[in-house]
């Protein structure tokens, strides 16, 4: 069986040697490594270079930069593996991952199979690991009702895929939430996925990645382009799966205040929210469930919860263009 490694890059060098080093050592030697370069502008080319003369497991593709959706766009159209994992450029997988993965895929023809993550606070040299369990479903219904249950993040790297799963995948070229974007498209599709309490990978936290930059009005934008689309696609489909896309949009969005209280300005970011919601589809009336988790719980909680007047004043604007936007007063 082979695997199909997904590794973009952007201005890597200080930890680029470490996730390649740790893709050719696999003990197990059916695999391609596609890389792509999104216009690095350090020294990341030239360390790939030094790797493409010793190793022909590297498929290697330059692009100017437009951020990991576009890379994925290259990488997925240049899948030859029957299986696919992703890598960030500055993680490892066990040396034993590919092994462990083939020997299960082997007796079990499945879509998905989720594995552990252990998190490695860098700056703390701080280690944590996430939940795991054993356990089997199928049917896609189930799958769906368990996932946004009990696991919920979207994380890519965690899980390795059957190639069918990208087909006719959309992307948008920006780097924020793209894993957001891509992994709801893969679990609407999926109809088994296995659960194994082995950790295949290491993710090294670092406080300059995408996902801990401070907010901008760029990073909204992006976040609710992505949300947006989903809603777009699925809306007509399945109301349900769109209540949780719906839900973990709006989480995203409390998150990012959460983070930024004291960096945003609360007209601009009000302002930014409330033309984003009115932007997107107005479900019809057989799709309002859509938003019954707006309940007078937790909107209480939300204001209750008094961060500052700046957080409370964000999150009744958010509320205010739920309610305006789908009518439900």
């Amino acid at each position: 069986m082979k695997f199909t490694i997904i590794l973009p890059v952007f201005n890597a060098e200080s930890y680029l040697k470490r996730c390649i080093d740790s893709l050719l050592n696999q003990n197990y030697d059916n695999y391609e490594i596609i890389l792509i370069n999104d216009g690095s502008t350090d020294k990341s080319v030239e360390i790939i270079h030094s790797y493409l003369v010793k190793t022909n497991k590297i498929k290697f593709f330059q692009k100017k930069n437009g951020g990991i959706g576009s890379a994925y766009n290259i990488a997925f159209q240049n899948i030859e593996g029957e299986y696919v994992l992703f890598i960030d450029n500055d993680d490892e997988l066990a040396p034993f991952a590919l092994d462990k993965l083939n020997s299960l895929l082997s007796i079990n023809n499945i879509d998905i199979i989720q594995f552990g993550i252990i998190f490695h606070e860098e700056s703390k040299n701080y280690k944590k690991k996430s939940k795991v369990i054993s356990l089997e479903l199928y049917k896609n219904s189930n799958i769906i009702k368990y996932h946004y249950k009990k696991f919920k993040d979207p994380i890519l790297s965690t899980r390795v895929y059957k190639k069918e799963l990208f087909d006719n995948i959309i992307l948008l070229n920006q780097s924020v939430c793209i894993d957001e974007l891509i992994f709801p498209q893969i679990l609407y599709k999926t109809e088994s996925i296995k659960f194994i309490k082995e950790y295949l990978y290491t993710a090294h936290v670092r406080r300059d990645s995408v996902s801990r930059s401070k907010l901008t009005k760029q990073k909204i934008i992006e976040t609710s382009n992505v949300f947006i689309l989903l809603i777009k696609i699925y809306i007509t489909k399945n109301h349900l799966f769109v209540k949780h896309i719906f839900d973990k949009y709006y989480l995203y969005l409390i998150y990012y205040l959460k983070l930024n209280i004291n960096n945003i300005k609360s007209d601009e970011l009000s302002e930014i929210l409330s033309n984003e919601f009115f932007n997107m589809p107005k479900p019809k009336k057989p799709f309002k469930d859509i938003i019954i988790f707006v309940n007078s719980i937790r909107i209480n909680t939300l204001i209750k919860n008094n961060y500052n007047k700046l957080y409370n004043r964000l999150t009744y604007k958010i509320l205010t263009a739920f309610y305006e936007l789908y009518k439900i007063f």
